[in-house]
């Protein structure tokens, strides 16, 4: 009975009833769809997966996405803020309003607008901190690229204008391209107010500035005025010709320092460098100490330092390695807490003097994690096994090294030899510059005997395809047991159309990208 019923009332529904709940379903769809497009957590996941010229255009669609779309450039790109103002004869003012979302990120550089004068840039640079009214509330990076003494000083002297209380500003870049001349640079009497949100500093001189022969210590002021308004500054990366003093630094955390000295001046001073050191070692956790310039630079080795303890400190790096071979310093007692070190042999001079050093060097249990980079072959077996004996603790090695013409397979073994006494759980391996497939094979029958899962990359390779052919079988007979190889450099798509389906087939864990060249 009832079914029946039921049959009869089906015969009697109108088709344009059927038509009308299906089209009421659609509309209601697209109602849901429709709001969940205007909540804005949606929409921030959704936009954020384009490209920037596709967010550019997404803004177009309603006010919504304008706002979301807003926020997400301006954590992605840094807006060019002085091209903002213009000049109508001799009144200043801004030709364009921004909406607050695009100036979380702001660049100021010399690129003004055609109308403002040459004697008045400097003026603008200062007007950006007075006038545009979101940056102390909303900006939290700027990005400042100076060439000009008087932009520095204007500057600070906007930096001096904000409203501290308001002030939100999280990260500054500061990168000096300045052509000096005989002018001086000023000096900063008065402070800046305290940046309390400033945590990260990044000072860059460029080669330009570094190479002339001009006192380029007029620059310190600008980076040193910076330091002492952050007090809870917790990042710096430096790139200058003197070291810069962090006693004000009392929370930082991460020290990121390269020393570029021109050519009249090559020495590096480990009284002052330990000096730097002293003043932030209850603190830092992270620190990188390298060397730059076209020249060698050379350290001064002085006795009876006083180096500090470093309780914290649980990762260094150093690059150019001989040059920052504090004495009696590395081990349990200055650096308790290390457990990754990172060594850079750039020349085979330094690889000679980094050798004896190593046989100063005390006992160190807690280092687990090695990364040593070599540039010259030059006494590397040595230098392997003295970091083995100090380092006996280690669990992860990850090793890179210039292999070319001027290597032999000889070589090869002596470098990758003392490491297999290490109990390893994680070993990588990076080759540069390999033009010799016998290269390939030794590495990896080198690599086979150390422990753990082990990874090999062979970087800007240059092999003959006929020599790589020839090997090919060699080599996925000693990939047996990597986790993965991978071949790369110039590449020649119809020589990777061969190559590819071989290894495919092998199922060895043998990658090719480039590299195979006729």
């Amino acid at each position: 009975m009832e079914v029946g019923t039921s049959s009869s009332l089906e015969g009697k529904i109108s088709p344009n009833f059927n038509s009308q709940v299906e089209n009421k379903s659609s509309v209601d769809n697209m109602s849901v769809m429709s709001k969940a497009l205007r909540n804005p957590l949606i929409l921030d996941h959704i936009l954020a997966l384009l490209n920037l010229t596709d967010l550019k255009m997404c803004r177009l669609v309603c006010r919504n996405w304008a706002e979301v779309g807003g926020s997400l450039l301006g954590k992605r790109t840094f807006f060019p803020v002085t091209q903002l103002f213009r000049y109508n004869g001799s009144n200043l003012y801004q030709a364009t309003p921004v909406t607050q979302n695009l100036m979380r990120c702001i660049t100021i550089s010399d690129k003004f607008d055609p109308s403002v004068p040459t004697s008045k840039k400097a003026t603008v640079i200062t007007k950006i901190f007075t006038d545009l009214p979101h940056l102390s509330q909303f900006t939290r990076e700027i990005r400042f690229l100076v060439n000009q003494t008087e932009f520095a000083t204007a500057f600070v002297n906007g930096m001096r204008k904000l409203d501290k209380s308001a002030t939100k500003i999280q990260q500054i870049d500061i990168f000096v391209s300045w052509i000096p001349s005989i002018e001086e640079y000023p000096a900063y009497t008065e402070k800046l107010p305290f940046l309390t949100s400033l945590t990260s500093i990044k000072f860059v001189l460029h080669g330009l500035t570094r190479q002339t022969g001009v006192d380029v210590h007029g620059f310190q002021p600008l980076l040193q005025t910076l330091l002492d308004s952050a007090p809870n500054l917790t990042t710096l990366n430096v790139v200058s010709p003197y070291y810069p003093n962090l006693e004000g630094c009392k929370n930082l955390k991460d020290l990121d320092f390269c020393l570029m000295r021109s050519g009249h001046s090559r020495n590096l001073d480990m009284v002052d460098a330990i000096g730097m050191l002293v003043q932030v070692k209850d603190s830092l956790i992270e620190l990188k100490l390298s060397c730059g310039g076209s020249d060698e630079i050379m350290a001064q080795q002085i006795e009876n330092l006083d180096v500090p303890v470093m309780s914290k400190l649980t990762s260094l790096s150093i690059h150019q390695a001989v040059m920052y071979l504090f004495p009696d310093v590395f081990n349990e007692g200055h650096l308790p807490a290390l457990k990754s070190l990172g060594l850079g042999v750039m020349t085979p001079s330094e690889g000679f003097l980094l050798s004896q050093h190593l046989n100063l060097w005390k006992r160190h249990r807690g280092v687990k994690f090695i990364d040593l980079g070599l540039h010259f072959l030059e006494d590397a077996n040595s230098i392997g096994q003295q970091i083995v004996q100090v380092f006996p603790a280690v669990k992860k090695f990850d090793l890179w090294a210039v292999l070319g013409f001027k290597n032999s397979i000889q070589e090869v073994n002596e470098i990758m030899t003392p490491y297999r006494t290490w109990d390893l759980e994680e070993a990588n391996f990076r080759g540069i510059y390999v033009n010799a497939s016998c290269m390939f094979d030794a590495v990896l029958e080198n690599m086979a005997a150390w422990k753990g899962v082990k990874r090999v990359h062979f970087e800007y390779a240059e092999i003959l395809e006929d020599e790589f052919v020839s090997c090919i079988e060699d080599l996925i007979l000693h990939s047996r047991g990597f986790k993965s190889v991978k071949i790369c450099g110039d590449v020649v798509p119809e020589i990777l159309g061969k190559i590819r389906p071989i290894l495919e087939r092998s199922g060895a864990p043998i990658q090719v990208t480039g590299g195979v060249v006729r």
